[in-house]
């Protein structure tokens, strides 16, 4: 029985200074259409990359497959001719995803064959997207990253001898980012100055390891990074640490069901948002 790795990112619709067709439309059905569309993208060389396989496992949650059409000659023999023969045969390795539309998390099981890293399959994913014509129609521009488990770099700052700086990356608000007391005014302060990416940093002597462990949760569930400059035990001097040092995932067997792996991403996810 074959096992799939799959791992975890969020997809962010951030409002637009462009009027779009759908303009006030919600972010979910933004996505459930867009998806639905089934859009198809050329990549690289001949290659194709489509969006197929839609599936509605509830009210909030879609499953679907990402992959690629490539063409490959196939060599064969025929035992009438008794000639070798080459054949133009496309070949479409793709890879089953789950989405919770509501939320913007999204498994996709990695696939060698599809991409030879998740960060490289995050951006098949968010250009597919780009491509629908309800997200293109819409008043909504689009991010997709990779969300990364902060669990090693949290360890780190609170073994930390000293944290001197510590600085996250953000960008603009989204509904589903709910960390009221830092992450929203610096999202809507963005937003009111109408930029598209921002940061923001502290420096001391020896900054609170558990605030900043706080906020390291809540930037990463968002797939934001968070760094900071601190002296390890077994360290001499300050280093720069960041929280990207593993991505979040699990694995679910082929004979799971569709719902199982959907709350099973939830569930992980979940974990993360705990005391964000």
């Amino acid at each position: 029985m074959a096992t799939n790795a799959f791992c975890l990112y969020r997809v962010r619709l951030f409002e637009s200074s462009q009027r779009g067709l759908w303009e006030g439309q919600d972010r979910a059905e933004v996505l459930r259409r867009a998806i639905f569309s089934k859009p198809s993208l050329l990549g690289r060389g001949r290659n194709e990359w489509h969006m197929g396989n839609v599936h509605e496992i509830s009210s909030r949650a879609i499953a679907f497959r990402i992959g690629r059409e490539s063409p490959t000659l196939k060599e064969s023999f025929d035992p009438v001719s008794h000639d070798f023969k080459k054949l133009n045969e496309p070949i479409g390795p793709s890879s089953l995803a789950v989405l919770d539309l509501h939320l913007g998390v999204l498994a996709i099981a990695m696939r060698s064959s599809l991409a030879a890293s998740p960060e490289l399959l995050g951006k098949r994913f968010d250009a597919l997207l780009r491509a629908s014509g309800p997200l293109i129609e819409s008043s909504y521009d689009l991010h997709v990253g990779e969300i990364y488990d902060p669990s090693d770099f949290i360890e780190k700052l609170r073994s930390a001898y000293k944290i001197k700086m510590f600085f996250v990356n953000f960008r603009r608000p989204n509904p589903t980012d709910i960390n009221k007391w830092f992450q929203e005014p610096l999202q809507n302060a963005l937003a009111q100055a109408e930029g598209e990416k921002g940061s923001v940093g502290f420096d001391g002597e020896s900054l609170n390891s558990e605030t900043l462990a706080s906020i390291s949760k809540a930037f990463s569930a968002t797939g934001d990074e968070v760094r900071a400059k601190m002296q390890l035990p077994d360290e001499n001097g300050l280093r720069w640490h960041k929280n990207k040092s593993s991505l979040l995932g699990f694995s679910a067997d082929d004979s799971v069901s569709l719902s199982a792996i959907y709350e099973e991403m939830m569930s992980v996810y979940g974990q993360l948002k705990e005391e964000s």
